[in-house]
């Protein structure tokens, strides 16, 4: 029973850590997604083309 015990003990330790080591990569990549789309509306800012006519018909 104390062997038991033991096992289950380390089965919740290393599932504890995937879990924590899961939440620390989708926060890491959310992070970057962000850096990512800020980086991308920085640079549509500065460029001086106008956007505002893409995907009208002309008439």
């Amino acid at each position: 029973m104390e062997a038991f015990n033991w096992v289950s003990f380390f089965i919740g330790l290393f599932s504890g850590c995937i879990v924590t080591f899961l939440a620390g990569i989708i926060s890491w990549f959310h992070m970057e997604v962000e850096k990512q789309k800020k980086e991308f509306n920085d640079s549509m800012k500065n460029d001086n083309i106008d956007y505002t006519n893409i995907g009208k018909i002309p008439k």
